[in-house]
C-alpha cells in the first residue's frame, strides 16, 4: 500500500485523484456495534438462494448489512485527519464513481448508497506526504 501511495501521490494526477482502500473482510475482530439493518437489496432478481450447501439454508435477499469493515479514503482533497462515521458500504464507491461521471446506477443498492462526496470538502488541494515510513514487518524486527 506504501508503494502505491507513493507512486500516485508523485504523479500529475494526484490533485484530482483519491486512493480509496476498502477492506473486504473484518479481520475476525469482535465489533462493538452490532450489524446495521435496513440494506437496499440490488432488485436484480433472482434472488440467491442457498442450495442446500451450509446449515442454515434459506433465500438470501441481501437487505441486511454485514459486520463494520476499515475504510480509508486518501486525497490531497480530504482534510488531514478527518473521521467519518457515517454509514457507507462497498458500493459507496460505485455510486460516488457513478455520480462523479454520469453513468446512472447499476442496482438499486448503489443507487442508494452514500457517496464519498463529502469528504472531498477542502476548497484547494492540500500539502501531502510524498514519503511513507518504512513498513515495519516480520524482516524489519531486531
Amino acid at each position: 500500500m506504501k508503494q502505491v501511495y507513493e507512486t500516485i501521490c508523485k504523479s500529475e494526477i494526484w490533485r484530482t485523484s483519491a486512493l480509496i482502500v476498502l477492506f473486504d473482510e473484518h479481520g475476525g475482530f469482535y465489533d462493538h456495534e452490532p450489524a446495521p439493518g435496513g440494506a437496499t437489496p440490488p432488485g436484480d432478481e433472482p434472488r440467491y438462494t442457498d442450495w442446500g450447501n451450509s446449515l442454515h439454508s434459506r433465500e438470501f435477499a441481501w437487505d441486511q448489512y454485514g459486520l463494520r469493515v476499515p475504510a480509508l479514503v486518501i486525497s490531497p482533497l480530504v482534510p488531514a485527519g478527518a473521521v467519518d462515521d457515517r454509514l457507507y458500504d462497498h458500493t459507496s464507491i460505485i455510486a460516488t464513481v457513478a455520480k462523479r461521471f454520469s453513468l446512472g446506477r447499476l442496482t438499486n443498492r448503489d443507487a442508494n448508497a452514500l457517496t464519498f462526496d463529502d469528504l472531498f470538502s477542502l476548497p484547494e488541494v492540500r500539502q501531502t506526504r510524498r514519503n511513507l515510513p518504512d513498513v515495519i514487518g516480520p524482516r524489519n524486527f531486531a
